[in-house]
């Protein structure tokens, strides 16, 4: 088991009172026809999945939302998420993860948070930031899962290994039990712990064993190698021109 220590202190603080247990739902579960994308602003739209939108500026360091879906994973309104090495650094600029409702009614509403930290393997891990979103329209039927993509979250990764936790709050049409994170296998870019899962327990950041070789999906996307310098190239071109 990997011991994992965290530099903020707020993180760092012992877990107090009875653990929450990792809820899993294994189905029936469909993929809806669309996904949502929000920027950090809180702006929404939804699109087809698989529409394509990106361009080549945009290269995935950890993929596995194109991948299979096994089942969902909860831990009631905490955060739950997981530890991701990726195949590169900088600044994200999609980050897509999953939302599963697993009651009887539809899921119209919710608040979502979103939290990244990263280690250089070594180290402890660091606190990068926490993303917050309040009352985002949902819409997702009884056993259905979308995806939701966050563009430009303002989060910059220096190392290849992070942690992404997710946390559901002040959820509306069912309950926060019944909402989770689809566990998706195999990671088709990247790697991930096959063992664990992050569960924030109230006071403080742990791992919580999970015995199943799954991960929690979620797609991490940075500018491609050479994006910045075509971007640099193409104003030198506009001045050549004005010239």
């Amino acid at each position: 088991m990997k011991l994992v220590t965290l530099s903020v202190l707020a993180l760092m603080a012992a877990a107090g009172g009875a653990s929450a247990a990792i809820t899993t739902y294994t189905g029936p579960i469909s993929q809806s026809d669309h996904r949502i994308v929000m920027d950090r602003a809180g702006n929404l739209r939804t699109q087809p999945v698989g529409f394509g939108d990106r361009g080549p500026a945009f290269v995935d360091i950890y993929d596995n939302v194109n991948t299979t879906a096994l089942a969902g994973v909860s831990n009631a309104d905490r955060f739950t998420g997981d530890l991701l090495n990726t195949t590169g650094t900088g600044a994200i600029r999609e980050f897509e993860f999953s939302l599963l409702n697993a009651g009887t009614a539809v899921w119209t509403r919710t608040d979502i948070s979103i939290i990244f930290l990263e280690s250089d393997g070594v180290g402890p891990f660091n606190f990068l930031g926490q993303l917050d979103f309040d009352n985002v329209p949902v819409g997702l039927n009884p056993g259905f899962f979308t995806t939701l993509v966050i563009t430009d979250p303002g989060i910059t990764l220096t190392q290849t290994e992070v942690i992404a936790a997710v946390r559901f709050t002040d959820v509306q049409g069912i309950t926060v039990t019944q909402t989770a994170q689809i566990r998706a296998n195999p990671v088709v870019v990247g790697s991930s712990d096959d063992t664990f899962l992050v569960a924030d327990l109230g006071s403080g950041l742990t791992f919580a064993g999970f015995p199943s070789n799954n991960n929690v999906m979620y797609r991490i996307a940075v500018p491609a190698p050479g994006a910045l310098a075509l971007v640099g190239l193409g104003g030198l071109v506009a001045i050549r021109r004005r010239r």
